[in-house]
């Protein structure tokens, strides 16, 4: 592509050499038709600035169309800062600045014929007479159109000359390894689209449409969009594109079609502000449209719209619209200037103070008059008067003329710092700079210094240039607003935001974005993940199990480990919640209940057996035994707190061991004791070896010896197993438990003492009939019955549980203490009644007094003996004052 071009400005250049000597390119005056015929402004001076600006609309059939709002200023606006620079004797002094612009007509086939033909003669080689005045050509500030930019600078970098739009932002022009001479005091179009995206993200949207310009600049904008879209995992509804001057039809099959997809409400228009206006209009047509769609507009037309002010044509549908515009302010100096010219003024312009040609055609346009006399005015309009001009206030200044303005002062501080290095800081044209006239040595040593320069703008801002030569990505972010009552004439945009780099600060709510939704599918709810259909911003929700969490990207059910449960918002897992068996909860409570309950029952027992102790109820009864008994079931009632303690090693340890110690204790000493009946009333001969293993002493150390068994088995269970705490996972909760009661291997340390409540049991029943004071048979065996429901159905209760920890632990507290309460209660309820309240029948008499039903058994054995062997029994008992001689059978 470059080699035809360079073949195609050789051509074009040996045509103009051949031409030089018929036509002066350096006229004098400030409008002149140049080698093309085209009309072009033209002011003298030593060092030139190139400026291609679109002073016309493109037209059809090639041709170009009415004069443009934008092109005028921004022509005045480079007339105002070479003024400016020949005015400040900090910048190039000595050295007269002029300018050639032409005009693009917003075609790139027009600015290349112009830069051919008039711009591009400057650098030729030839020496003629007219050399030595030659200008020197510094660089060229446009265009505005990025297609016309792309064209323009892939000729102008053939001759190393330095180009600086004000406007052109495509991406692809920050490529400098094709466009190395392009500068630009705009941003690129890929922040623009990071910008948009960024603000759709930041509403929670994600489904959007885009309509675009079907040229270089909409086609690479919406491309950016694409790549914008895909990093941030939104997606584009609809993407339409429109050519240029579309019609009615066209406009309208547009809206029709983007409300195929009426969840999309956010529409990115990248567009001119002619083909934006015409679609604006198309959507207030249509009744489904008006107020439905959120515009976001790029800076192809932001703020300029609606056009010549005609806002009452389709306000309400483009109010709420928000647009982005390259950070910039209206320059202030150029609104008195432009309405300050006139047609005199024009009339009277000459090559050092030029007025540009396009004036009188633009002030016609704004005053609606006609430039034609009266004879040839076939429109009807007024006749132009030469002092007519524009209305301060009926103009409003595009910010963009601030980047113009820059664009001018780049080149300028540019060649000024290059003059500084030649010149040696001499004023004016010295001979190294004089000598490269007719070159392009200048403009490409311009476009080195460029690279690395800094200044201060127009209007008190900082300009410098990127490594891609491009300018800040910064924005403004202004908002339609048709209710709002402007003083001026100026258009109803209001700025609501800022855009830097990387994020948009609000500064002003927008009702019309504020309480809309544009998304495909609603966000799930906590819990559930997303399963796409036609995209991925378009899904079904489907909840996870409960033990689920949500995966980062959303779409994925992850289980969480034994001992961690999704948090609240379902998107990680945490720790579960440690519920400890303290003292809180029913089952604790009533464990603890029942327990000081035994507990305040067994010292009452203690209190009134120590108090009677020598009465015949209680000797009778083997006080140590009944000691130890009593100590057992202290144990189990007190090993209630060790459960329900907080968890760890020694609360594991201890309430093992009164699990295994105190049943052991009280049914050592109960079985103890019913055997020690049993030898009494089944020997029919008692020898003194015999009674001496009868005796209290040896009862007590019988029960110990029987605990001691459970003692080994205990250090056993302990040794195989060494208490430790775990942590249960049942039902989305942790319980610190003690690890032994967790399965049936608990039921070890209750094996040996369920052994001996069986053997009580059978014991109890053998020994059924003997005197009435020493019948403990009955209460023995109610006990151990009642003993035998109450561990048959804990064990059931414990087996089959298998979530909830703190009802086994209860089940473990409760149980024993109702076995020792169910044992106090049987052996010593009556006795104590019998002390406390009946004082009278704790006699002898009613302690020997023999059951009906024993009669046969005591005459055999009366036989035997001729008097019953009672007296032994008492005897052994310590009832040595007791002489029973005789039984009365009643």
């Amino acid at each position: 592509m470059k080699i035809c071009i360079v073949l195609l400005c050789l051509v074009c250049t040996l045509v103009n050499c051949q031409r030089r000597h018929q036509y002066d390119i350096t006229p004098s005056s400030s409008e002149y038709e140049g080698l093309k015929g085209y009309i072009v402004q033209y002011r003298e001076g030593d060092l030139l600035v190139g400026g291609i600006l679109d002073a016309h609309r493109r037209g059809s059939d090639g041709h170009c169309g009415h004069v443009t709002e934008d092109g005028i200023q921004g022509i005045e606006t480079i007339n105002m800062v070479v003024e400016m620079i020949n005015a400040d004797p900090g910048i190039l002094p000595g050295v007269q600045v002029g300018s050639l612009i032409i005009d693009s007509c917003d075609m790139s086939t027009h600015a290349l014929e112009g830069v051919v033909h008039d711009i591009l003669p400057f650098f030729t080689t030839m020496k003629t007479n007219q050399t030595s005045e030659q200008p020197i050509f510094a660089g060229v500030a446009g265009a505005f159109a990025s297609g016309v930019s792309i064209q323009t600078t892939s000729l102008l970098q053939v001759f190393k000359i330095p180009q600086v739009s004000p406007w052109s932002t495509n991406s692809w022009l920050s490529d400098k390894q094709y466009f190395p001479y392009f500068f630009r005091t705009v941003p690129s179009d890929r922040h623009q689209a990071r910008a948009m995206v960024n603000v759709i993200v930041q509403r929670g949207w994600n489904y959007f449409s885009v309509v675009y310009k079907d040229d270089t600049y909409g086609i690479q904008g919406f491309r950016e969009l694409e790549i914008a879209a895909l990093e941030q995992n939104i997606c584009i509804a609809k993407a339409i594109s429109v050519i240029e001057r579309a019609s009615k039809d066209v406009n309208n099959d547009i809206i029709e079609e983007l409300l195929l997809v009426r969840n999309a409400r956010v529409v990115i228009v990248f567009t001119n502000r002619y083909q934006a206006e015409e679609l604006m209009l198309a959507a207030h047509r249509n009744q489904e449209s008006r107020g439905h769609f959120l515009w976001i507009g790029s800076d192809g037309w932001a703020g300029d719209i609606p056009l010549m002010n005609t806002d009452a044509d389709y306000g309400e549908t483009l109010y709420g619209s928000i647009a982005f515009l390259p950070k910039a302010k209206p320059v202030e100096a150029l609104r008195a200037r432009i309405s300050n010219l006139t047609l005199k003024h024009y009339l009277l312009s000459t090559g050092l103070n030029p007025i540009n040609p396009w004036l009188p055609e633009y002030l016609a346009w704004r005053l609606n008059c006609s430039l034609n006399d009266s004879s040839n005015n076939i429109d009807g309009k007024p006749i132009c008067e030469p002092s007519s001009h524009v209305d301060y206030n009926q103009l409003h200044i595009l910010s963009i003329m601030q980047n113009v303005a820059d664009a001018v002062l780049a080149i300028a501080y540019s060649a000024n710092e290059l003059h500084k290095r030649i010149c040696s800081g001499r004023t004016g044209l010295c001979q190294e700079v004089s000598s490269m006239r007719g070159t392009n040595i200048f403009a490409m040593e311009v476009a080195e210094i460029m690279k690395n320069i800094s200044f201060t703008g127009i209007n008190g801002n900082t300009v410098s240039f990127d490594e891609n030569q491009d300018g800040p990505a910064k924005y403004d972010v202004i908002i339609y607003n048709n209710t709002i009552q402007r003083k001026d004439n100026d258009k109803k945009w209001v700025k609501a935001a800022v855009y830097n780099f990387t994020e948009t600060i609000w500064m002003q709510a927008n009702p019309a974005f504020d309480n809309a939704r544009s998304v495909c599918s609603e966000s799930c709810a906590a819990g559930e993940i997303r399963k796409t259909e036609t995209s991925t911003c378009c899904w079904q929700c489907i909840e996870c199990l409960p033990n689920q969490y949500v995966a980062a990207n959303g779409t994925q059910c992850v289980e969480c480990d034994e001992k961690e449960t999704p948090n609240a918002q379902r998107n990680a897992c945490e720790p579960l919640p440690v519920r400890d068996t303290r003292y809180h909860g029913p089952e604790n409570i009533a464990s603890m209940a029942l327990s000081v309950f035994g507990i305040i029952v067994t010292v009452i027992v203690a209190i009134i057996l120590y108090v009677h102790q020598k009465t015949s109820l209680v000797m009778a009864s083997s006080k140590e035994l009944c000691g130890v008994m009593l100590l057992g079931s202290l144990i189990c009632l007190t090993s209630t707190f060790a459960f329900v303690s907080p968890t760890n090693v020694a609360s594991c340890a201890v309430s093992r061991a009164f699990l295994a110690i105190g049943p052991t204790l009280m049914y050592s000493a109960l079985i103890t004791k019913t055997v020690r009946v049993v030898i009494i009333f089944k020997s029919f001969v008692l020898s003194t070896q015999l009674k001496k293993y009868l005796s209290a002493s040896y009862q007590v150390l019988t029960s110990l010896a029987l605990t001691l068994v459970q003692g080994f088995i205990l250090l056993s269970w302990f040794f195989l197993s060494p208490p430790e705490t775990s942590l249960v996972v049942k039902q989305n909760e942790a319980f610190p438990a003690c690890r032994y009661y967790l399965d049936l291997k608990v039921l070890i340390g209750m094996v040996y003492p369920l052994l001996l409540v069986i053997a009580c049991a059978l014991l109890a029943t053998v020994n059924r009939k003997v005197p009435t004071g020493f019948n403990e048979t009955f209460y023995i065996g109610f006990a151990m019955y009642s003993t035998c429901v109450i561990w048959l159905a804990f064990v059931a209760i414990f087996a089959t549980n298998e979530s909830n920890i703190p009802l086994k632990v209860a089940t473990f507290s409760i149980s024993l203490n109702l076995s020792a309460i169910v044992l106090i209660v049987s052996l010593f309820g009556y006795r104590c009644y019998v002390m406390v309240f009946k004082p009278e029948s704790n006699t002898s008499e009613n302690v020997m007094s023999v059951p009906r039903r024993s009669l046969g058994e005591v005459s055999s054995s009366e036989s035997r003996n001729g008097r019953l062997s009672i007296r032994g029994s008492l005897q052994i008992s310590n009832v040595k004052d007791l002489k029973v001689t005789k039984v009365e059978i009643k």
